[in-house]
């Protein structure tokens, strides 16, 4: 698995603590990312479900069933209705 090719940096506090309320609240969002299988950027508007640590690392689990590493992470923002 590539995820294990480099060390976890964890992601800012300040930005940790909008994804969990975002999981909470069940607000959309919109995410730019790295996907680390292709090296692409992605964006993409969804659903985040749940947040976990495994290994050290932490986790979203998007509405696709997705689970992004949360440094691949490049910009988050809520979806105002």
């Amino acid at each position: 698995m590539k995820d294990k090719a480099h060390t976890y940096k964890p992601i800012a506090c300040h930005l940790h603590d909008h994804i969990e309320s975002s999981i909470v609240k069940k607000q959309r969002v919109h995410l730019t990312y790295d996907d680390p299988d292709t090296g692409k950027t992605i964006s993409c508007n969804t659903l985040l479900t749940d947040w976990y640590v495994k290994e050290g690392a932490e986790y979203v689990v998007l509405d696709n069933h997705k689970h992004l590493r949360l440094d691949y992470l490049r910009a988050f923002h809520v979806i105002e209705d």
